[in-house]
């Protein structure tokens, strides 16, 4: 029997428009995708295992008594001019004003559960009632559940939200957003700064972070290695097929988790540039061997014999670092699995562009090349070359 390694670098050398085809499709397939790739924002809790007792308490009690998540407008103070009527003291009766219109805005939401602040405080100490001047709110705020909303130096005070089955994403982004619309809304004494602030709040933020990242580390990623890949081998044609490894590899990877349903954090957004890292080195491999081979052969018999001498160390490669991906994801913090996960994708789908795509761009080369050389204008060029150099001697 032939070796099966030895039919596919015959087949793959000499049907190379064959393999193109099915390149394209499978590249049209996963560009799709890849367009399903979104981004998230990974919380603690999300890192830490389900099965934990702590995990299952926090459930447990979610599910009885509702979610503690909680969402919160910080007021600060933010005068400008030295000697206006700014507010300098977040007693002032125009910040409790403010506050308790806040807090009634932000309760008619539906996902908002309860909403409490100093002004809600305020108004349960005086029969239900807000104080109006500025003497009445600091007799009253020397109670000490007061120190929950108001800071020390009286420079800073909060409205906390609970929310109600906030799920993912999406929502929290929306929630936050309507928030966001309450405070533009509604008109704020002088000399205050207002924002949304709290964990949920950062979710949004880092999750729209994330697609900029990946653009700039792809972006520097491929400027540097399409620097790096023609330094190397000082050649167009040469150069092309280990950038194509890479470029073709992201897609397919991308496009995998893509149906997978898999989003990228800030967390593993990194695997992206680790993985143009690795995919690089097996466009190397096989152009380096195939520059070897064809200064004798021509370029199917070039290419068949290029690829049973590095297929198997290129597996093995692949093979041992899929291992040690794997091998991330044994331990109880699933961030890493989901790492490994996106690294063994990111590494095979590279290692299968390599075998496929990268014959048929080397092959295809040569013979553009060759008839490119057999031009006149080609052949002139040469004969003048030569001559240059006879004269020369």
């Amino acid at each position: 029997m032939k070796n099966p390694l030895h039919i596919y670098s015959h087949f793959v050398a000499n049907h190379t428009l064959i393999m193109l085809a099915i390149v394209v499709v499978i590249t049209i397939i996963m560009t799709i995708g890849s367009g399903m790739v979104g981004t998230k924002y990974m919380e603690e809790r999300d890192i830490i295992p389900e099965n934990l007792p702590v995990i299952q308490a926090y459930d447990l009690f979610a599910n009885s008594f509702g979610s503690d998540t909680t969402l919160m407008i910080v007021i600060e103070l933010d005068p400008e001019h030295i000697g206006s009527d700014e507010v300098r003291d977040v007693r002032d009766p125009r910040v409790i004003k403010y506050l308790n219109i806040l807090t009634e805005a932000v309760e008619t939401s539906k996902q908002v559960e309860s909403a409490a602040s100093a002004a809600s405080l305020l108004k349960s100490f005086n029969n239900g009632v807000l104080p109006q001047s500025q003497r009445e709110i600091i007799e009253l705020s020397t109670n000490p559940l007061m120190d929950q909303y108001i800071g020390s130096k009286y420079e800073m005070t909060v409205l906390r939200m609970r929310l109600i089955d906030v799920e993912n994403t999406d929502e929290t982004t929306q929630i936050v957003n309507d928030v966001q619309d309450v405070i533009d809304q509604i008109e704020a004494p002088p000399g205050l700064s207002v924002n949304v602030g709290g964990e949920l709040a950062v979710g949004p933020i880092v999750t729209d972070l994330v697609g900029p990242d990946i653009q700039r580390i792809l972006s520097v990623s491929f400027a540097l290695i399409i620097i790096i890949s023609f330094l190397v081998f000082f050649s167009f044609r040469y150069g092309i097929p280990p950038l194509a490894v890479i470029f073709i590899g992201i897609v397919w990877a991308t496009g995998y988790i893509g149906f997978l349903g898999i989003d990228l954090s800030a967390q593993t957004s990194g695997t992206i540039s680790m993985i143009i890292g690795i995919g690089i080195d097996f466009g190397i491999q096989i152009t380096n061997r195939f520059r070897e081979e064809i200064a004798k052969l021509a370029p199917e018999a070039a290419m068949e014999l290029t690829m049973n001498n590095v297929f198997v160390p290129m597996f093995t490669t692949t093979l041992a670092a899929l291992i040690g991906f794997r091998a991330m994801s044994w331990g109880q913090l699933t961030f890493f699995g989901e790492f490994a996960d996106i690294m063994t994708y990111g590494v095979t789908a590279c290692f299968l562009v390599a075998i496929t795509l990268v014959p048929v761009v080397l092959v295809q080369g040569e013979k553009i090349w060759a008839k490119i050389k057999r031009t006149p204008q080609a052949r002139k060029a040469s004969m003048l070359i030569k001559r240059n150099k006879e004269v020369k001697k």
